[in-house]
């Protein structure tokens, strides 16, 4: 049996995987991020606005999201200092500062990432030192366990911090 000469597999593949490409790219359509604070479904109005102190030093690192902006995340020790027992770096992140213990951070709002990723980010200010009042994006570790920032199974929509890494003033 031989193969027709006119058909090129890799040519099909491309004419198909592109527009999938392009649709995944683009998400659900929508803009890139909503902000949900507001929202009931979110539970999230009276987690901002509120503001905690580190009990651990972080690290204020520059990674590069899906979409190629360029963001500037909180991470606990375990993302950025190979001396903690669960280092785990994060491919990509550029540290910008380290951040002592007692640092001040204001929570802002929460924000739906509508493209591939449709994640929940939690946006917050760093209150002290050089970055004042900067956007940052929260590491879940900082928060507690719920449905949209979850680290296992949970119905929880009550937004809370993690007492390991943050505490009231």
């Amino acid at each position: 049996m031989q193969h027709s000469p006119s058909i090129h597999w890799p040519t099909i593949l491309l004419a198909v995987m592109a527009p999938a490409a392009v649709f995944l790219l683009e998400g659900c359509g929508q803009p890139p991020d909503t902000d949900v604070t507001t929202s009931p479904a979110y539970n999230f109005s009276s987690f901002a606005g509120t503001v905690w102190k580190t009990k651990v030093k972080t690290a204020l690192t520059e990674i590069m999201l899906y979409t190629g902006k360029r963001t500037l995340w909180l991470f606990p020790p375990d993302g950025f200092d190979p001396l903690d027992a669960h280092y785990r770096p994060v491919p990509g992140a550029r540290i910008v500062s380290i951040l002592p213990v007692g640092t001040s951070i204001h929570i802002e709002r929460l924000m739906r990432d509508n493209g591939i990723g449709c994640q929940y980010w939690v946006i917050a200010t760093v209150e002290d030192g050089t970055t004042s009042r900067t956007n940052i994006y929260i590491e879940r570790e900082f928060l507690a366990n719920n449905q949209f920032i979850p680290t296992g199974p949970t119905s929880s929509t009550n937004w809370c911090i993690n007492p390991v890494i943050l505490e009231k003033p």
